[in-house]
């Protein structure tokens, strides 16, 4: 069983990448996807990704190497970072 790995995260940071997969180019799409299953697992991450053309994370080497990727195979990319003001719930981000 893989052991849990833990990286360091900045509470109330969160990161987001966006990009723009082709729609009529299905192998680039294909070829995205089996490059971030392979960092899911090389990272020890758990969970469905969205196919919403964006991810949210707290953790800054995730997002970076999502970025990363994308910039491989989309036609455009891009990687911010959002730093939560204020909350009216428990500040998760």
């Amino acid at each position: 069983m893989a052991r849990p790995v833990t990286r360091a995260t900045t509470p109330n940071v969160s990161w987001v990448c966006d990009y723009d997969l082709p729609v009529n180019d299905p192998n680039r799409r294909r070829a995205f996807y089996r490059e971030v299953a392979k960092l899911k697992e090389k990272l020890h991450l758990h969970g469905r990704m969205s196919s919403a053309s964006v991810v949210f994370t707290s953790d800054r080497q995730v997002a970076q190497e999502i970025y990363k990727i994308a910039c491989k195979y989309a036609k455009t990319a891009n990687l911010y970072r959002a730093i939560l003001e204020e909350s009216k719930g428990d500040g998760h981000t």
